[in-house]
């Protein structure tokens, strides 16, 4: 069987190598290299460095949408395109190029999460579970019928590339199962996604990672798990921004009057050299930071650097 692998970011890596040794895969499309870094020197992406390493024939055009990139993948002659993580919808013309067209893993329970955000969002929104879905491409987002899912419970600790790496882990086996089974002559059942039922996340931009301190210690301490790498956390203290790096919600102290956003003077020796602030529903102690201009560092590193900050409040 001819399989063609599609796929750029590092968490795709496994999956390749994983499909490389279990079936052998013939050819490689990626992302063209990328200027990164203050010299911005060109950059491969991870699954071309593994291509490399597997000896993989490569190929990185720029684009899916011309006459050039259709023969291309037309004369690799696939019989099934896997898709994971490529980063550009694939136009209809190249998905009816496979005899079993293109299959896809997508990192949520579809329809639920479709979208570029799935992972931060089910971190963010303080989902109870999530999962990673097989599905075949069609001309939509993230709409074409599912071959296989399976689920994953979420403990309210992942962030978002410990959750992308788990779930791609899992998909990795979802799709050996479904590529053994085309070699044995059993086609999957496909079941159509119910749009009633479907939900869309949208990508994050910087300013969706500026706290608001009126929310509650649970959801400012999910978003600071969600937004990692992107697009961070944010607040600031005097003209300064400051990232926050990692918090824990802290029910053993009782709630504050104070101004959500107010860096608690701490009175129990418990609790000293820690960063506690009042949020509108509880307390969220800070665990490591960044100001402005600086090298991340823990609470008590930023306390001695900077004793003025308890009593004041972030904004």
């Amino acid at each position: 069987m001819n399989i063609l692998f599609m796929g750029t970011p590092l968490y795709a890596v496994p999956i390749l190598q994983q499909l490389h040794e279990e079936f052998g895969i013939s050819g490689v499309i990626t992302a063209p290299d990328k200027k990164s870094g203050r010299s911005l020197n060109l950059m491969p992406s991870p699954v071309k460095v593994e291509a490399q390493v597997l000896g993989i024939p490569y190929h990185q055009p720029s684009s899916l949408r011309n006459i050039e990139s259709k023969n291309l993948i037309a004369g690799l002659n696939p019989d099934v395109i896997v898709v994971v993580a490529y980063g550009l919808l694939i136009p209809i013309d190249i998905l009816n190029v496979p005899q079993f067209g293109c299959v896809n893993l997508h990192p949520s329970l579809l329809p639920l999460l479709r979208g570029p955000s799935p992972v931060a969002d089910a971190i963010l929104n303080r989902h109870s579970e999530t999962g990673i879905t097989l599905m075949q491409l069609d001309e939509g987002m993230d709409t074409g019928p599912i071959i296989n899912q399976r689920n994953h419970e979420l403990n309210y600790t992942e962030t978002t590339p410990d959750l992308t790496y788990k779930l791609f882990g899992i998909g990795g086996d979802l799709i050996a199962e479904y590529l053994n089974n085309l070699a044995k002559g059993i086609l999957p059942v496909k079941t159509p996604q119910i749009e009633s039922d479907s939900s869309t996340t949208h990508k994050h931009i910087k300013e969706h990672g500026e706290i608001d301190w009126h929310k509650s210690a649970d959801s400012i301490e999910s978003q600071l798990r969600a937004f990692i790498p992107w697009p961070g956390s944010t607040t600031r203290w005097k003209n300064k921004s400051i990232k926050i790096i990692q918090g824990r919600v802290t029910p053993e102290l009782l709630p504050s009057n104070s101004t959500p956003g107010t860096i608690l003077p701490v009175t129990d020796s418990k609790f000293k050299n820690r960063i506690l602030i009042s949020t509108g529903l509880g307390i969220l102690e800070i665990e490591r930071i960044q100001l402005e201009g600086k090298q991340a560092m823990s609470a008590s590193e930023f306390l001695r650097g900077y004793p003025l900050l308890l009593g004041s409040i972030f904004k």
